[in-house]
């Protein structure tokens, strides 16, 4: 990929699945601003959608790869469009023992560098809170069952 990325890279203390069921809760998304929510079943094909509160998508993705370790979601043209852009997101999980690297590539941000500085601070929040929400989410217990 050429151009100019946002590239994060950060340990998350909690296997895989876990940041996985994070990442496409969208619970992490009011990162970026109060109110705002990601919806999508996260399937190859599936749509993308960015929204503030209730009101229509103001971005929309397509997932275009989704395997054990790699999500990656292409943006369209405008939330009305389906002509694909070359703005990417993509995560990918690298296992490592009882942790996983979650890596977070995201742009290019060509021509929009006057929002770099705002979307790299606001990129490394919600990588950050994707990393708060899988830890917390793996320490908890699971219920324990009694035979009667």
């Amino acid at each position: 990929m050429e151009g100019t990325f946002i590239e994060l890279r950060l340990e998350v203390c909690a296997p895989p699945e876990k940041v996985w069921e994070t990442l496409t809760s969208g619970a992490w998304a009011e990162a970026f601003f109060p109110g705002c929510r990601v919806e999508s079943t996260w399937r190859p094909g599936a749509l993308v959608l960015w929204r503030e509160r209730r009101g229509p998508p103001f971005a929309k993705g397509k997932v275009v790869l989704r395997n054990e370790t790699e999500l990656r979601v292409v943006y369209f043209d405008g939330p009305d469009s389906d002509v694909p852009t070359d703005f990417v997101e993509n995560y990918e999980l690298l296992p490592r023992k009882s942790v996983c690297d979650l890596c977070v590539t995201v742009g290019p941000w060509d021509g929009a560098e006057d929002r770099l500085e705002w979307a790299s601070e606001t990129w490394e929040a919600a990588a950050l809170k994707i990393k708060k929400i899988a830890e917390k989410d793996a320490r908890k217990k699971p219920p324990t069952t009694t035979d009667d």
